[in-house]
């Protein structure tokens, strides 16, 4: 935590970074702060909003957003575009945890991507990300269509594994080829300056005020404004409460009316999501090849095959029978899709459980 009687400029908003392990200091410490999420911590997806109810897509989206991102309290910041909108997603907790760790005031929390430098036109390019990794970025006519943190750049297998499992709003007249060359021709550019101004921060997490050089008699002046404010708005309390009242209950209505449409969508992505953590199988030997392998160990000690699990980077494999299974380890450990042998004893008579760790294929 830091020591209050350290910090600086007590009225300005210096940038604090939060990586995945410490948070990056500015050199100049404050009370106040932007508070940035480091891109390895954040999920991006660009959402097709056409389809919402206009006078309530905000609140609509929010539902999507809460069934997509896997946190459970997510924290997410929008970027609205022309009938689609771009979503980053964090897990809130973690960050007001660190906030309160550190001790400051955060009078906005963004992601990093959007004090990163902004394209006007259609390309792709890899950044390097502040605290390690890359970012891969594809803008499509000044919209930032897709985002990626990756720790390291992928191999051409893996980025063309990435590229097919993109998925494009309708709005885009990009056809998959022209997806694929631009993604290919993705320049590397240098580590980028920080922006002091984030380029898509227009919702309620940004105050305009951060722009501006705290200083006391500034401070002064904005009090007046703020008292003077304050009483304009108790003046319209009164007449504007009802109204609200009835936006709400009207709200209510419709967000009942789109529930069925959202959790079938809801689940149409679960599905998608699913079928794309299957191509991750393709890293890894196939099954009959790991089976035939696996018999050929077993048969000499006459084990039983019990249960086969295969997760792509791990196996897990049960056998039943009486037998020295640290010899039956060291002739697993021959195979040479093997990296790492372990076996467990099971509570049920003479069986045990094999853990092996795959090697990619190469």
């Amino acid at each position: 935590m830091l020591n209050p009687n350290n910090l600086k400029q007590t009225f300005s908003a210096n940038q604090y970074l939060q990586a995945s392990q410490d948070v990056i200091f500015p050199e100049k410490l404050t009370t106040r702060a932007q508070w940035i999420i480091g891109r390895n911590l954040c999920l991006y997806r660009v959402f097709d909003i056409s389809g919402l109810p206009a006078k309530q897509k905000e609140s609509a989206l929010t539902m999507q957003i809460r069934r997509w991102a896997p946190f459970p309290t997510p924290g997410f910041h929008i970027v609205w575009g022309n009938g689609i909108a771009g979503v980053w997603a964090w897990d809130e907790e973690r960050v007001n945890s660190s906030i309160e760790e550190v001790g400051v005031q955060a009078i906005s929390v963004l992601p990093e991507s959007v004090y990163l430098p902004r394209k006007e036109d259609t390309a792709a390019v890899w950044l390097p990300a502040t605290e390690q990794g890359f970012i891969f970025q594809l803008w499509v006519d000044g919209f930032l269509f897709i985002e990626k943190w990756f720790g390291k750049k992928p191999d051409a297998k893996r980025f063309d594994l990435f590229i097919r499992s993109i998925e494009l709003p309708g709005s885009c007249k990009l056809n998959w080829q022209e997806i694929q060359a631009i993604c290919h021709k993705a320049a590397d550019n240098p580590v980028p300056e920080k922006l002091t101004t984030p380029w898509g921060a227009k919702n309620k997490t940004w105050s305009i005020l951060q722009k501006l050089p705290w200083e006391q008699t500034m401070l002064l002046g904005a009090g007046v404004l703020v008292l003077c404010a304050y009483v304009w708005l108790i003046t319209g309390a009164v007449v504007a409460t009802r109204a609200l009242s009835e936006v709400n209950d009207r709200a209510k209505l419709l967000e009942a009316s789109v529930e069925d449409v959202l959790d079938a969508r809801a689940t149409a992505e679960r599905l998608n999501q699913q079928s794309k953590q299957q191509l991750l199988l393709l890293d890894y030997p196939q099954q009959l090849m790991l089976m035939a392998d696996i018999e050929s160990v077993f048969k000499p000690f006459n084990l039983v095959l019990k249960e086969w699990d295969f997760k792509g980077a791990t196996l897990e494999v049960t056998t039943e029978g009486k037998v020295n299974t640290l010899n039956v380890v060291k002739k697993l450990e021959e195979l040479n899709w093997i990296t790492n042998v372990s076996v467990s004893a099971l509570r049920r008579n003479e069986q045990n459980k094999f853990t092996l760790t795959l090697a990619p294929s190469q």
